[in-house]
């Protein structure tokens, strides 16, 4: 984090001090928005403030990123729930400043209508060269196909990763011809490992995935879990008429799943 945003967040901390345990709830809110701009707690983007984003840490490493993209001649996709960041003046004023756009990035969120949204949409497939898109993640996480952008930057984090990686399927879809890359930019604390709203956001979002996993991707057995559950059913014993030592080595785990899947 840049200074700015390092003593916002220190303030933002030192107000759940002062105002108890109540205030947990609002400091949360606070760090978060901190996290992507200290504008945002100070005054707001109506504040009529200039962006700069050398003042936050994640939009310093956006407008690298994107910088990036931009010599490589391809698109991207920025997530954002932020409406305030979202405005012509902000954030859309700075990419077109910077990248020497002819008009701002197009924008999708749930103000814009169905017909707006496709023709937006049409015009950001079928336009060649470097562009960026600012989409919301409610708006824009579902029913849009947009494999012009091989880029997707997550600016802002969604609380439930189901619907971050819908927003990341956008570009990852039928008809996507290069790969596509996929960024997270966190605001670090500096010289403090793992202890910023951003990192443990996302320690956070990465044990939400794993447990989807785990519940929709069972591991498969292995011979010595079936081991164990004959040895539960009482059927490990060699005086079992239906007990063969060896058999379960011998039929491994892939024989052995499918035989209880066919069961």
């Amino acid at each position: 984090m840049p200074t700015r945003q390092f003593e916002a967040y220190t303030r933002a901390i030192e107000m759940k001090e002062m105002i108890g345990p109540q205030g947990m709830l609002g400091m949360i809110h606070a760090l978060r928005r901190i996290s992507l701009h200290p504008m945002l707690v100070e005054g707001g983007a109506a504040s009529g403030e200039e962006l700069k984003p050398e003042d936050s840490a994640r939009m310093a490493e956006t407008m690298d990123i994107l910088a990036r993209i931009s010599a490589a001649g391809e698109k991207a996709l920025i997530f954002l729930e932020s409406l305030d960041l979202q405005e012509a003046g902000q954030l859309p004023m700075l990419i077109k400043r910077r990248f020497g756009l002819e008009r701002f990035p197009m924008i999708i969120n749930g103000e814009v209508s169905t017909e707006a949204r496709q023709a937006r949409v049409a015009q950001f497939q079928k336009q060649d060269g470097f562009d960026v898109m600012l989409l919301s993640p409610k708006a824009g996480g579902v029913g849009l196909t947009l494999t012009a952008a091989n880029h997707v930057i997550h600016l802002s984090r969604w609380w439930n990763p189901a619907v971050e990686d819908q927003c990341s399927d956008r570009a990852y879809r039928i008809g996507q011809e290069k790969p596509v890359h996929i960024y997270y930019p966190l605001a670090v604390l500096p010289e403090i490992e793992n202890a910023s709203f951003d990192e443990q956001l996302q320690i956070l979002m990465d044990r939400k995935r794993a447990r989807a996993r785990d519940l929709l991707e069972a591991p498969a057995f292995m011979p010595e879990d079936y081991e164990i559950l004959l040895a539960g059913m009482k059927l490990a014993d060699s005086t079992h008429p239906r007990y063969r030592p060896g058999l379960i080595s011998a039929l491994g785990p892939t024989t052995l799943a499918n035989s209880k899947s066919a069961q």
